[in-house]
């Protein structure tokens, strides 16, 4: 994996059952950029999402994380990956009352221990993304 992409995803295969969903796809995304993934339901835009998040594994192909092989990772290893990560899904629920900062901070004040300063540290970073 090259430094400057955070996601490299290659040559990835994926299917549920007989229906194969992913067929040797590629994609690199740079470190700080945004990418929208976008096409037709059944597409297999979620099924992506999953694979980075490491909830599937693909039958081929290297899934690429911050340098980690996600599809090689050990369950412990994988719980730890996952709690460096956040995903919401195009349906997820949000929110409407509270800012775009406050519904990503809220599993930080809910789940963990961490001072609010901390987690308010994180609000210029999210910022600038």
């Amino acid at each position: 994996m090259q430094n400057d992409n955070l996601v490299e995803i290659t040559d990835v295969r994926f299917a549920y059952d007989r229906r194969t969903i992913l067929d040797g796809i590629s994609l690199n995304v740079a470190r700080g950029s945004v990418v929208a993934i976008m096409g037709a339901s059944g597409c297999g835009k979620t099924t992506t999402m999953r694979l980075i998040a490491g909830a599937l594994k693909p039958s081929a192909g290297d899934v690429f994380v911050a340098g980690l092989n996600i599809n090689r990772l050990t369950t412990e290893e994988l719980y730890a990956y996952r709690r460096r990560i956040g995903m919401l899904f195009q349906f997820g629920a949000l929110f409407t009352d509270m800012s775009v900062f406050d519904n990503i901070a809220f599993p930080y004040r809910e789940k963990t221990n961490l001072p609010e300063p901390i987690i308010r540290s994180e609000e210029r970073r999210v910022g600038k993304e």
